[in-house]
């Protein structure tokens, strides 16, 4: 081989590298908003509880994109892309997962449409669990986990200059930083259209999760430990009650999140005394069933 041809495929290595880290920012860049859309859909204070079902269903949805962008390193740091993007996989699937969260964008996009807007956001006050359903408890645990995952993110301000150097990416994404420049609150006005969004989200988050895999399929292994880190962490500090355990799991079978549905009954199967019997289905629709002393 002579020495040209070795510059060549040397400078179309450190090229496609390259590509690949710009388009790893531009995705890392829509996840972070996708986050913070979910939590921005919200019903009116000191109103009807019946809609808090439904943002448990999706703040369920919101704790999956969560997952799967932790073990896609999605959430990790700008600093850290020089190692992720030799080892995610090629520029395909970058912009497979990219198209995905645009179509979740547009999904809340229409649904903000249809809501009301609180531009400015009041300090929220401390809620007791006392005075609290379920659905919120729940609601507020599983946001305070996604959450945690995204401290480290600041895409949009660190690698915004990256995205220059992709102009196809630069202009799909304009739309979401557009959606993305105020904190405004979009207020349920019609259960139908929240259920609406749920419906859509649950088809696109399947299609993101299928897509990551594809990205980065030697990380599909650490969904099951952050599953079981997600259920420790809601066992062990501050602890569930049974209930809402057991509405967690509902939940979570609901949604087709297997690997959490099973992390629970892991989780409780192993916090249960040697001397209880746990009778457990093993199938993805089982229900769950209970002895006398309350275990699953």
């Amino acid at each position: 081989m002579s020495t040209s041809e070795v510059h060549h495929q040397s400078f179309a290595l450190k090229m496609e590298i390259a590509s690949r880290t710009v388009g790893m920012v531009s995705l890392m860049g829509r996840y972070d908003n996708i986050m913070k859309f979910f939590t921005r859909v919200q019903r009116e204070a000191g109103g009807s509880s019946n809609l808090d079902s439904d943002l448990l269903d999706l703040e369920v949805l919101r704790l999956r994109v969560s997952r799967w962008g932790e073990a896609s390193w999605l959430s990790g740091n700008v600093a850290n892309l020089r190692g992720l993007s030799s080892r995610a996989g090629s520029r395909k699937h970058v912009s497979r997962a990219m198209e995905i969260l645009d179509d979740i964008a547009t999904h809340f996009e229409d649904f903000a449409k249809t809501a009301e807007h609180h531009e400015v956001e009041d300090e929220v006050p401390d809620v007791s669990d006392s005075d609290s359903t379920n659905e919120q408890i729940l609601t507020r645990r599983l946001r305070g986990i996604s959450n945690g995952r995204l401290s480290n993110t600041n895409i949009l301000a660190k690698g915004r200059w990256l995205l220059k150097f992709d102009q196809f990416c630069h202009k799909s994404f304009h739309r979401q930083c557009q959606l993305s420049t105020t904190q405004a609150k979009w207020i349920v006005q019609n259960e139908d259209d929240l259920q609406g969004l749920i419906g859509e989200l649950k088809h696109s988050v399947k299609d993101l999760e299928i897509s990551l895999k594809a990205l980065c399929p030697r990380n599909h292994a650490r969904i099951s430990q952050l599953c079981n880190s997600e259920v420790q962490n809601l066992r062990r500090h501050n602890p569930l009650s049974f209930s809402q355990l057991v509405l967690l799991y509902t939940v979570a079978a609901a949604s087709v999140d297997i690997p959490l549905k099973d992390a629970i009954l892991r989780e409780e199967k192993n916090s249960a005394p040697a001397n209880v019997h746990t009778n457990v289905g093993g199938t993805a629709g089982s229900r769950l069933q209970f002895d006398s002393s309350n275990r699953i």
